[in-house]
């Protein structure tokens, strides 16, 4: 079978976390225009790659301890090729999640129109949390209270270097991240960080943003949005055509699974009938409202 043959699902909101279904419902119920679609989609990639890059971290940690020992061993020192590409991913994801954080400040600035378009978290958070701004649901501003994790983020990223100083000890279990706080130019900080235990760290700072982040779109999903609009929704891709269906939130929630739009009927289509249509409830739908 060919990849032609195979109907390519793009579609399927009933396995997506909340900010997915606000990429899927919400933006379309807020207006939000391409650039905060582009970055909603940026956060989601961003999320995706750190748990990739993390997976990768751990294993690449093991191999680096076990030769850069044996090398310390034989010759007295190692080049610490492997040490430092380990301290580059967990300098990435690092990075990865500031840009998370970023990139939400303007999502926020969409939808409530407060803030930074440029999306400055940390001051966006700070009024926030200060009760600046009258159209924050006091829900929300509980919710931006209870995320402390940033600021331990925020304390590794100098504002000379960001984090390209530190480096990763592969030498002794649990592995850690020493950072020297290079700090603004002309203000050199004597302080030195030291992140003990990486994989607690990191088990934290990805626990709290995506609790962050489901509770935050959650929230917008079932108390800010009517979910009556009807969104047409890519459902796949299937031999070169692409196959569509109508749905809203509510139509979603409720089960209804909205209209199939069946570009393969019709006399002059040349498009092949969609290969789950007869298990598709969308498509069903189309056929009791044709009658």
């Amino acid at each position: 079978m060919s990849e032609s043959d195979i109907f390519i699902l793009r579609y399927y909101p009933e396995r997506t976390t909340p900010i997915e279904l606000f990429q899927y419902f919400g933006v379309h119920e807020f207006y939000i225009d391409r650039q905060g679609k582009v970055i909603l989609a940026s956060i989601i990639s961003r999320l995706e790659k750190s748990a990739i890059l993390w997976t990768h971290f751990q294993k690449l940690c093991e191999v680096a301890q076990s030769k850069e020992s044996k090398e310390l061993s034989k010759y007295g020192f190692s080049n610490a090729k492997l040490s430092k590409l380990a301290s580059a991913i967990f300098e990435a994801i690092l990075n990865e999640y500031y840009s998370i954080y970023s990139n939400f400040a303007i999502i926020v600035h969409k939808i409530f129109k407060v803030g930074s378009p440029k999306g400055k978290w940390f001051d966006l958070k700070k009024k926030v949390v200060e009760d600046k701004y009258s159209n924050i649901p006091k829900e929300l501003i509980e919710l931006f209270k209870s995320i402390t994790i940033d600021e331990e983020l925020r304390k590794i990223r100098t504002e000379s270097a960001h984090y390209s100083t530190g480096y990763v000890n592969i030498f002794s279990k649990p592995y850690s991240y020493l950072n020297e706080q290079v700090g603004p130019i002309g203000k050199t900080p004597d302080n030195v960080l030291l992140i003990p235990d990486i994989e607690k760290f990191y088990s934290q700072l990805n626990s709290e943003t995506v609790d962050f982040l489901d509770l935050f779109f959650q929230y917008v999903m079932d108390n800010m949005i009517e979910g009556k609009k009807q969104i047409l929704h890519i459902c796949g891709f299937y031999q070169g055509y692409v196959y569509q269906r109508y749905e809203s939130y509510l139509e979603f929630k409720s089960g209804g699974r909205g209209l199939c739009n069946p570009i393969w009927i019709g006399q002059n289509s040349s498009a092949p009938p969609c290969p789950i249509a007869e298990e598709c409830k969308a498509y069903q739908n189309w056929l009791l409202k044709k009658g």
